[in-house]
């Protein structure tokens, strides 16, 4: 994505949020920013868009299913084709399709490099790529975007603090489908993570297989 791109969609996003402490302010905006993008902000749940700003999709269904297929071709060989089956069935699921009352413009680059401490202290969360979704990808992308602590316990601690009720069997879903396309940046970017990860996947497919 081009500079003036990032900084158009990263305006979009920090002025729809500007209430908001944890993220930045916006001090200055150049004259060929694309003020009309702002019209929407305050539709909160109304979006009619899906996946990426630049380039949003028809449905949530749509966009992820080009994250998992585009994810397979990174991956190889390093799952299976039963994996990728696995990826691709929870993916299409009803499960899949969000309430209207789900769907916001989400931070989209949620990983653990773009979060900020002060001490032991959340300070900021920067550098958002923004998406139109459902809360649950940000919270799934911050989980996997680092190999450490991928268990259960962790993630449904989170998500019974952040999102409302929500069943443990979609939870396993949605990050099993997050953890597939966080292995491919894996190997991509950091592949000294990649056993680890690996190692993490057989952990989520048997837990949902054990439902």
């Amino acid at each position: 994505m081009g500079e003036p791109q990032a900084i158009r969609l990263e305006a979009l996003f920090l002025k729809n949020y500007e209430a908001v402490r944890m993220f930045p302010s916006i001090m200055f905006i150049g004259p060929g920013y694309d003020r009309y993008e702002l019209e929407g902000r305050k539709q909160w749940g109304k979006w009619t868009r899906w996946g990426r700003a630049e380039y949003p999709a028809s449905t949530w269904k749509d966009f992820l299913l080009s994250n998992v297929i585009w994810s397979k071709d990174v991956i190889g060989t390093q799952l299976s084709q039963e994996d990728f089956e696995l990826v691709k069935r929870l993916t299409i699921s009803p499960n899949r399709t969000p309430r209207d009352d789900d769907h916001f413009l989400i931070h989209g680059n949620c990983g653990l490099k773009n979060v900020l401490f002060e001490g032991s202290n959340l300070a900021c969360v920067i550098n958002p790529w923004p998406v139109y979704g459902p809360p649950i990808h940000d919270l799934v992308s911050a989980f996997c975007s680092t190999p450490d602590s991928l268990n259960w316990n962790t993630i449904r601690f989170v998500a019974n603090h952040l999102l409302r009720s929500l069943e443990d069997q979609l939870l396993i879903e949605e990050v099993i489908i997050g953890l597939y396309q966080r292995i491919s940046t894996c190997i991509e970017y950091h592949p000294e993570d990649l056993s680890t990860y690996l190692e993490a996947w057989f952990y989520w497919v048997n837990k949902y297989n054990s439902l």
